[in-house]
């Protein structure tokens, strides 16, 4: 027959109050480290639609310069039937950079954040 005595009951109870808050423990790291990915993505994400608002406010601004109503040919281009065309393709290679960027822009948002 088994006699334990008190001092083994002791040891009983105080091994299972350690492993319990061990497990406790285990349990709150694994959701402190959940809860920092999901801010760390959130985090993620609100920067990338950040940049490609940015981006694409930008572009606009670009677009409304390139299609200027208010621009004049000059009177010796007058003939010239090509000036105005290579006048907004001038404009649009100025801004031909931005254009990329935000072309970047939105294919990081497809990876990042998704077609939804």
């Amino acid at each position: 027959m088994w006699d334990a005595t008190i001092p083994d009951w002791i040891n009983a109870i105080a091994a299972a109050i350690g492993a319990s808050a061990v497990i406790i423990g285990l349990v709150g790291a694994k959701n402190a480290v959940e809860t920092n990915r999901k801010a760390a993505r959130s985090l993620r994400r609100s920067e990338v639609a950040e940049e490609l608002i940015s981006l694409s406010l930008n572009a606009e601004d670009a677009l409304r310069q390139i299609r200027n109503p208010f621009s004049s040919i000059p009177a010796k281009k007058l003939g010239d039937k090509e000036y105005y065309y290579q006048s907004l393709y001038d404009r649009v290679l100025v801004h031909n950079d931005l254009f990329k960027s935000l072309r970047n822009a939105q294919i990081k948002v497809r990876a990042i954040i998704g077609d939804s």
